[in-house]
C-alpha cells in the first residue's frame, strides 16, 4: 500500500528535536541520557507520525486496500475451516490514554493503527472475517470487550497492547494468556498499567479465572488459548527474526477472562525504548505482525482440524456420527 504524506518532515523534525529540551514531548519515566537518541531519531519519528496520521485517514474513508497477492508468505489466500471469525482488541481508546511514550507516542493510537493493518491484511489474505471491538479512538469498558467477541460468535480473540518500562531500557514482544496465578511482579505490574487494577480477592469474586476455568464451556477455550499463545510466539519469531521476543506468560487479565474463544494478549513491544518505538512506528513492522497473526491462526485451525477428525471418520457398526461443530 502506497501512502504520500502531505505533511512537511522538515517542519516535524524540527519540533520534534526542539521539543525534548522543554519536556513536553518525552515521557518523564526516561532518563536524561535518553534525550540524545530521541533527537537523533527525530527525523524518521516525524515521517512515521506523517505516514501513520495519513494512512489512518485513509482507514477511516474505507479507502485503505491490500492486494491479495502482494505478499509472499500468503501467495493465495488462507483457507481456515475451525477459526473462521478473528475478533481484534485495540487496547485502550477514548479517554484511556494507555502508555506514553517516546516522541509523544501513546498506546490506544498505536495499538488501533497496528490493528486495523492487521484487520486489512488478514481481510486480503484469507478467508477470515474480522471484528474490531473498536473502530476509532473511543472508550471501551474492559469487561464489554470478551463479551462482545462472545457476541459476535469470534472464533480467536487477540487484545493488542504496547509495553512501557520505567526507564525506557526494556525492549521486545510478548505473548500472554490467562492464568489463575498473579503473584509474579511482572504480572502485576503489567496489568496494573494495562487495565489500571489488580485482580481482587479470587474468595470474593464469582467471576474468578478457577471459577472461569472449571466450567466445561469455557475449558476448551483456555486449552486452546495456550495453543494460539504458542502459535503466535512461532509465528513472530518467523515473522521478525530481528526482534527480541521476551516469551509466552501467563496473567490474570481481565480481558480475557470471559472469552469462550482461545484468547491472548499480544504486546507489541516498548514504546518508552527509543530505537523500539521507531521500528514498531513503521508500517512495514504492522505487515509482519499481521503475517504473525494470521499464521498462528493458521496453524490454531490445523491443530484443531486435528483435534476434531475422529468426527469425520465414517461411522462403522454400532458407532455414531458425530456432526461437524
Amino acid at each position: 500500500m502506497t501512502i504520500r504524506s502531505p505533511v512537511p518532515i522538515a517542519a516535524c523534525s524540527v519540533l520534534l528535536i526542539a521539543l525534548p529540551a522543554t519536556g513536553l514531548a518525552l515521557p518523564p519515566v526516561l532518563r536524561p541520557a535518553t534525550v540524545a537518541s530521541v533527537q537523533a531519531a527525530a527525523p524518521f519519528l516525524a515521517r512515521a507520525f506523517a505516514l501513520t496520521h495519513v494512512a489512518e485517514r485513509r482507514f477511516e474513508d474505507g479507502t485503505a486496500t491490500v492486494d491479495r497477492t502482494d505478499d509472499p508468505a500468503f501467495p493465495v489466500p488462507a483457507v481456515l475451516h475451525r477459526v473462521r471469525r478473528l475478533v481484534l482488541d485495540p487496547g485502550h481508546g477514548g479517554d484511556n490514554l494507555g502508555a506514553l511514550g517516546v516522541a509523544g507516542i501513546r498506546e490506544k493510537a498505536l495499538t488501533l493503527t497496528v490493528s486495523r493493518r492487521i484487520a486489512a491484511f488478514v481481510r486480503g489474505h484469507s478467508n477470515l472475517d474480522v471484528v474490531l471491538t473498536r473502530e476509532t479512538d473511543c472508550a471501551v469498558a474492559l469487561r464489554d470487550r470478551p463479551r462482545l467477541a462472545n457476541e459476535r460468535a469470534g472464533d480467536a480473540l487477540i487484545s493488542v497492547h504496547a509495553n512501557a518500562h520505567p526507564e525506557g531500557e526494556a525492549h521486545g514482544m510478548e505473548v500472554f494468556f490467562l492464568a489463575s496465578d498473579s503473584s509474579a511482579e511482572t504480572a502485576r505490574a503489567l496489568i496494573e498499567a494495562e487495565e489500571g487494577t489488580l485482580p481482587a480477592d479470587t474468595g470474593t469474586m464469582p467471576w474468578t479465572v478457577d471459577a472461569i476455568v472449571s466450567d466445561l464451556s469455557l475449558a476448551a477455550a483456555h486449552a486452546r488459548s495456550e495453543a494460539l499463545a504458542g502459535a503466535m510466539a512461532r509465528s513472530l519469531q518467523v515473522a521478525r527474526p530481528e526482534a527480541r521476543f521476551r516469551g509466552v506468560r501467563q496473567a490474570p487479565f481481565g480481558v480475557l477472562k470471559e472469552a469462550q474463544m482461545p484468547a491472548i494478549v499480544f504486546e507489541l513491544g516498548y514504546i518508552t525504548h527509543a530505537d523500539e518505538a521507531q521500528v514498531l512506528m513503521r508500517p512495514t513492522t504492522h505487515v509482519a505482525f499481521a503475517r504473525a497473526v494470521l499464521a498462528a491462526l493458521v496453524e490454531l485451525d490445523r491443530q484443531w482440524e486435528a483435534e476434531a477428525a475422529p468426527e469425520r471418520r465414517p461411522a462403522g457398526p454400532g458407532t455414531l456420527a458425530l456432526p461437524r461443530r
